[in-house]
């Protein structure tokens, strides 16, 4: 696939309901970058989770969330 966005390597298959979360340039303060990647073929289309996500990375509806777990509690 010539018009894959990002390098294949660098891609992670989460298959639903996104296929590939790919993370890119990660060595780089200025260039790292996250990429959600859906395939599809023939005549299919986006379902409508997707078309949500879709909507809400557009629209900068995406988070970080980092929890720190100290043995079996978490802090």
């Amino acid at each position: 696939m010539s018009d894959f966005p990002v390098p294949p390597e660098d891609c992670t298959f989460l298959g639903m309901p996104i296929d590939y979360v790919a993370f890119k340039d990660t060595g780089s303060k200025n260039k790292c970058s996250v990429h959600f990647v859906e395939v599809k073929s023939g005549s299919a289309f986006l379902m409508g989770k997707q078309k949500n996500i879709k909507k809400a990375i557009e629209e900068g509806r995406v988070f970080w969330h980092e929890i720190a777990v100290d043995g079996n509690s978490v802090k």
